[in-house]
Parts: C-alpha cells; sequence; structure tokens
C-alpha cells in the first residue's frame, strides 16, 4: 500500500514538470488536463456514435418488430419495424403500461396473465403466437420471443420481445386445415357407403348361401351322412365369413354410431374388444351429456378411442384397459389408459415403435377440429392417451 502510494506521488510529481524539467505553471496544467478530458470525451462519443449507427442497422436489417418493458410493465421501446406493424406511432406506445392498445379485446385476460406472469417472475418467453391489434382494427398474427434486460450487475430490470409476423402461415396452415376436415369427412362418407353395401349387399348374399345350404341338408333324400357333414362345415364356414364381413362393416362405420349415438357406439366397441381380447379388463366411466356433443366431433371421438384401444390390445401386453369421456369445463374430454408395459415415445413426432402412424393419425384428427392431443407414457407406467375438444 505504501509503496502505490509513493509511485502515484512520482507520477504526479512529473506531470507538474514540462519537457525540459522545468515546474509548469497551474493554467497551463490545468489547460492539459481539460484538452486530455476532451480528447476522452471525444473518443467516448465516437464510440457511441458508432454503436448508434451499428445498433441502428441492426434493427434495421432485422425483419421483425421489437418492444421493450421494464419490470413495472412500462414500454420503454419500440423500433420502427413494430411501429410499421401495428399502425401505431413510437409516442403513441412508449411509457404506455397495460392494457396495451395492440392487445385484441376478446383475449385481453389471457394476455394479463402473460404480464402479471412477467412482472411478479420475470423470465424469457419462446415461441408463443398471439394475434395482435393493428391502430385501423385489422389484426395479424405474431411470434414471439424474448430476452432479459439485464444491468451491468446482472440484475434482471426489464424485457425485450420480438414479434415475428406470421399470419400468411397462419392463414396456410388455416386454409390446410379446412382442406384435411373435409377430406376427413368425404373418408367418412366413403366409410359409411361402403359399410351400408357391404352389410346390405355382401352380407346379404352370404345370408342367403347360408339359408340355402341348411335347405339342402334339410332335403337330402335319401340322409346322407357324408354329404350332409360337408354342407354343415360350408354353413359354418359362410357364417364366420359372415360375422367377419359384419365386423369389417362396423368397423368402417359402426351403425350404432349413426342410430344410437357416441356413448353406445363407445360401449359398443368395449364389448367387441372384450370378445377378442378375453384377458383384458374394460371399464369406462361415460360422464357427459351426448347433446353437448357436435356431431363432427363424435365421429374423432370413435376413431381416436377405436385406434387408442386397439394400440392398447395388440401392443401394450395390458390387462386393464379404461375408457372416460367427460365434460370439463368448455371441453370434451376423451381418454384411453392401459396398465401395459408402456414405451419410450418419440416427443418430436409422437412416434410408437410399433405403431407410430396410429398416434400421428389420432393425434392430427385430433388438433384438425381445434383439439389438444396428450400421450403420456413410460416404460412399465402404461400409456394413458387423452384428447379434447372445444365445445359452445
Amino acid at each position: 500500500m505504501h509503496e502505490n502510494k509513493e509511485k502515484s506521488v512520482r507520477a504526479l510529481k512529473k506531470t507538474l514538470r514540462n519537457s525540459k524539467g522545468k515546474k509548469k505553471a497551474v493554467p497551463e496544467i490545468a489547460l492539459e488536463i481539460f484538452e486530455e478530458e476532451i480528447n476522452d470525451q471525444n473518443i467516448i462519443s465516437q464510440a457511441l456514435a458508432v454503436e448508434h449507427v451499428f445498433r441502428k442497422s441492426i434493427e434495421e436489417a432485422i425483419p421483425c418488430g421489437i418492444i421493450g418493458f421494464d419490470l413495472d410493465g412500462k414500454q420503454i421501446y419500440v423500433n420502427d419495424v413494430f411501429s410499421r406493424m401495428t399502425g401505431w406511432k413510437k409516442d403513441e406506445l412508449l411509457e404506455t403500461t397495460w392494457p396495451f392498445i395492440y392487445w385484441p379485446s376478446d383475449i385481453m385476460n389471457e394476455y394479463r396473465k402473460i404480464f402479471d406472469d412477467f412482472k411478479t417472475r420475470p423470465s424469457i418467453l419462446h415461441n408463443i403466437e398471439l394475434p395482435f391489434k393493428c391502430k385501423d382494427g385489422s389484426y395479424f398474427w405474431g411470434l414471439i420471443s424474448s430476452s432479459l434486460i439485464c444491468n451491468s450487475e446482472g440484475e434482471k430490470n426489464g424485457l425485450l420481445i420480438s414479434v415475428t409476423d406470421i399470419t400468411r402461415r397462419k392463414t396456410a396452415e388455416n386454409r390446410l386445415r379446412v382442406l384435411s376436415a373435409r377430406l376427413i369427412d368425404a373418408q367418412e362418407n366413403e366409410r359409411k357407403r361402403i359399410s351400408q353395401e357391404i352389410h346390405d349387399s355382401l352380407c346379404g348374399k352370404l345370408t342367403g348361401i347360408k339359408y340355402g345350404l341348411e335347405e339342402m341338408v334339410t332335403s337330402l333324400r335319401p340322409p346322407d351322412k357324408k354329404r350332409s357333414v360337408a354342407l354343415e362345415n360350408l354353413i359354418h364356414l359362410v357364417k364366420v365369413t359372415i360375422d367377419e364381413t359384419q365386423r369389417i362393416s362396423r368397423h368402417l362405420r359402426p351403425s350404432v354410431l349413426d342410430d344410437l349415438g357416441i356413448l353406445a357406439a363407445i360401449r359398443d366397441i368395449s364389448r367387441e374388444f372384450q370378445m377378442l381380447y378375453s384377458h383384458i379388463t374394460f371399464s369406462s366411466i361415460l360422464n357427459v351429456d351426448e347433446t353437448l356433443i357436435p356431431e363432427s366431433i363424435k365421429i374423432l371421438i370413435f376413431r381416436v378411442a377405436q385406434e387408442a384401444i386397439t394400440n392398447a390390445c395388440r401392443h401394450s401386453q395390458a390387462t386393464s384397459v379404461k375408457i372416460y369421456l367427460k365434460k370439463k369445463k368448455s371441453h370434451i374430454e376423451l381418454g384411453i389408459v392401459d396398465n401395459g408395459i408402456g414405451f419410450e415415445a418419440d416427443i418430436r413426432s409422437f412416434k410408437h415403435p410399433a405403431t407410430g402412424m396410429g398416434i400421428s393419425s389420432m393425434m392430427e384428427r385430433t388438433e384438425l377440429f381445434n383439439g389438444r392431443f396428450r400421450l403420456i407414457t413410460k416404460p412399465g407406467k402404461g400409456t394413458a392417451i387423452e384428447a379434447s375438444w372445444p365445445i359452445a
């Protein structure tokens, strides 16, 4: 410490003398100090100017809007892109607080929750899709992500949000969803037509053949045991074929769904699987008023249940399968739970090692009609499939 002080004193004495070693006058010293300060300020100003130009260039190059908030939720920054996206001028947005004028009123509560969560627990948002309201009354979809604003000591003091306009993508997705829904509807209508033709035509003809063979057995004169046994075998084969044909017809489009509704259809499919897989115990809890379920959702519920139960019976090695259908707030929720071996699901693509297409199909069908699909599974812990759809 003492040595450092001596060095500082020697350095100070040195600055108090000119190049010839003579002592400097006080004004001369003050002038040099002033010039050095001016020079330092110029260097700092130039650096700040360069940094400002660089930051401005980055802002103009980035095609997304950027908005910033302090920890109190006050808007402290808006870039030109966001201003152009919304149509609001910067001075109309800066220094404003909740509710912000670019938030749609019909989903204000959802925004408020995000906003309050940020104020109480500042955190980063990743890839959240939300609509924004423009000054002219129009809307656009924005993909938002964020980063925290921290001071030099690493303390959080705000949030910076980027907003990317994804309206075209959302429009294309909606069009694709409508086309896919129409395709599924056409597929179901075709299934229904083929199912009816199989039942009315093929099953009818097979039944006629069966009656004809039975008539031949009774009309054998004199009784011929050898021919009688052969005909009985044919009758049995035709009966098995009729049963299998009826099963295929029901699988394509169960008449009970159209005649008695979704609850009866789920009970019917449970009974059918119970006969095929006698070692599995099936149970169902159907606590819902069927009149609340739109017709377009009923067939989706049936198809998801059908696929999920099929997977559970064929691949899970389960001894118990539980099915439930219930109303949960403003949603209809379907669940199929088994106690089988479970599996390691590929969460990125929802693929099962053996039945990936089935799970993908269930998820796509569910989401096409604004539903939510959830797969819960783990090796040795069984599998649960949940699908829910909003209802009016």
